[in-house]
């Protein structure tokens, strides 16, 4: 049961308060929002998507930013609004510095990462890219400032390469170095020529991938230093051609001498080629 009381009529004392409430500004923190993970292959480079700042007060709050990547580097798509404490913003492991919410953001559209030359995550673990974001005037020290991205380098089939000598290098346009040309070398008639030769495959790690090779001399006959554990497809030792196959550790061992004779009797311009195969090898 409720019962009203008229006031007027009841002639009852009536106060009144009336109390102040300041609500004061609390400062908001920037947020990102960014994929999980994704994948890339090995020597290559993708655009980095749906990476994107918020900040409740405004985009042209002034924020802090650090992005760092172990085993890769990124570049922002533009720098423009940006002041940099570390790296430049193209090609960096590090890159820290200050700049609006709509200046990073311009930044990261479109931004890229690749992974280092030649490096993947086959049988190490994912890389991640890390992100550490909060207001210039704060020190980031909340986990909440923290975002990663992992990402899988998927490998990829490197070219094996010839190391001999006199070899001239030239620099490659996707990155690496190349033979361009050998030196000639010379040798006495109806005398022995010594030469060195191995194979490189930075895909090769513990020497257990099976290479074939082929030895070609026009006038002349090669001898390798040992045949343990090679299988002649064509051909044979001591011959002008041979078509073998063995393990890289084998087939490097046996071509650490390479003994060529010229025919007898034989002077004048002769070419030793030598051709390798990966059989595919990615990684072990």
């Amino acid at each position: 049961m409720v019962t009203i009381l008229d006031v007027e009529k009841t002639n009852g004392l009536r106060d009144r308060v009336t109390i102040p409430i300041i609500v004061v500004e609390k400062r908001d923190h920037p947020t990102m929002d960014l994929p999980p993970s994704f994948e890339i292959m090995e020597d290559s480079t993708t655009v980095l998507h749906d990476i994107y700042i918020t900040h409740a007060d405004s985009v042209d709050e002034i924020v802090f930013i650090s992005i760092s990547c172990t085993h890769g580097a990124v570049s922002l798509s533009c720098t423009k609004g940006l002041y940099f404490s570390e790296g430049s913003g193209k090609q960096d492991g590090l890159i820290s510095g200050i700049g609006s919410v709509r200046s990073w953001n311009a930044a990261l559209t479109n931004a890229t990462y690749a992974p280092e030359l030649n490096w993947n995550t086959h049988s190490l673990p994912m890389d991640s890219i890390d992100f550490v974001v909060c207001n210039a005037d704060d020190t980031c020290t909340d986990n909440s400032n923290y975002y990663k991205i992992s990402v899988e380098v998927l490998p990829s089939n490197d070219m094996p390469e010839w190391i001999v000598p006199g070899q001239n290098m030239v620099l490659q346009d996707i990155g690496g170095m190349k033979v361009d040309s050998v030196d000639t070398m010379y040798v006495d008639e109806d005398e022995d020529l010594t030469i060195t030769a191995s194979v490189f495959d930075v895909d090769v790690s513990n020497g257990r991938a099976f290479f074939t090779i082929t030895i070609k001399a026009t006038s002349g006959v090669v001898k390798l230093r040992t045949t343990e554990g090679l299988i002649f497809l064509e051909g044979q030792d001591n011959s002008s051609y041979m078509h073998l196959r063995g393990l890289y550790t084998s087939l490097n061992s046996a071509m650490s001498i390479l003994t060529y004779r010229a025919s007898p009797n034989f002077y004048g311009n002769d070419v030793l080629d030598l051709f390798v195969s990966d059989e595919g090898n990615r990684s072990e």
